[in-house]
């Protein structure tokens, strides 16, 4: 997995995985209804299943300070689908 330099949470790509400081490995994502409109808050989900959400600004706050490490794998085949081997 890649370090994203400079991400800003608007460039979320239906999900994003991220490394927390204090937390480690979690998956964030736009909130979304029922009609899957997008909310203006950001879902963050960890292995253990756990989730909350916050606002975009805080989700933002978290990366820009660094707690947040946002990483992708240029190499993952199209299709991919299986996040466990990321996540654990």
């Amino acid at each position: 997995m890649n370090r994203v330099a400079n991400f800003k949470i608007e460039d979320i790509d239906g999900c994003e995985f991220i490394h927390s400081k204090s937390v480690g490995k979690a998956i964030i994502s736009f909130e979304r209804d029922f009609f899957g409109v997008r909310k203006n808050s950001i879902y963050v989900v960890y292995p253990d299943s756990s989730r909350t959400k916050m606002g975009i600004d805080e989700a933002q706050g978290m990366i820009d300070s660094g707690e947040w490490v946002v990483l992708r794998d240029a190499k993952l085949p199209a299709g991919y689908k299986d996040t466990k081997s990321i996540l654990y």
